[in-house]
């Protein structure tokens, strides 16, 4: 009954086969951001992956001299590697040609709230996927507003959903100096002037 658009129909039932290649073997975090973002109950990352059997995973603590380099500095990215890092595999169970996502655990307890380095990688994939990644680990949901002279921080805790006060705000500038500080009020919120964005 399948009709052109002409309204002529197929008149009888039609087979067509075909066939095509496998997917190519790929494990990926599905986005370029630099950064994940996890809270400490979840010691763990999820990627895309297809037709892959074994996965490499590097884990450990990033300091924050480390980051602003990795952020800016390819070369050191290329090479980082943490400084109390572990590496190891998992075996996911896939089904063949469906791209899945894959739940990688990092940590058997809770991770401390700050900043780590992973990376899940297969040499089995067919093309060099960058997944060299900044993982946050933090209870805290931040909202960053700004101006070109001002800047308005609202840090609530993801826990409670409640504002949280005292915590210690300091805003950096693109060359890695302290531009701004102060602590959360009542309302979880601090404003601060910064210097004015020269063009």
């Amino acid at each position: 009954d399948l009709k052109d658009r002409w309204g002529q129909a197929l008149g009888q039932d039609y087979v067509f086969s075909f066939t095509e290649p496998d997917a190519p073997p790929s494990v990926s975090f599905g986005n370029y951001a630099p950064a994940l973002f996890t809270r400490p109950n979840e010691p763990g990352v999820h990627v895309q992956a297809v037709n892959i059997n074994t996965m490499s995973v590097s884990f450990g603590s990033m300091t924050l001299a480390d980051f602003f380099q990795f952020d800016t500095d390819y070369a050191f990215r290329e090479g980082y590697y943490s400084f109390d890092g572990q590496s190891w595999n998992i075996s996911p169970t896939l089904q063949k040609n469906d791209n899945q996502p894959v739940y990688v655990q990092l940590r058997d307890q809770q991770l401390d709230p700050g900043l780590y380095f992973v990376n899940v990688e297969s040499q089995e994939a067919t093309y060099a996927q960058d997944n060299r990644r900044v993982l946050i680990s933090s209870n805290l949901n931040v909202t960053m507003k700004t101006s070109p002279t001002e800047v308005l921080i609202w840090a609530v805790d993801l826990r409670t959903q409640q504002p949280v006060k005292n915590v210690s705000v300091q805003i950096y500038s693109q060359d890695k100096n302290v531009i701004a500080s102060g602590v959360t009020n009542e309302e979880g919120l601090w404003q601060g002037p910064v210097p004015a964005v020269r063009a």
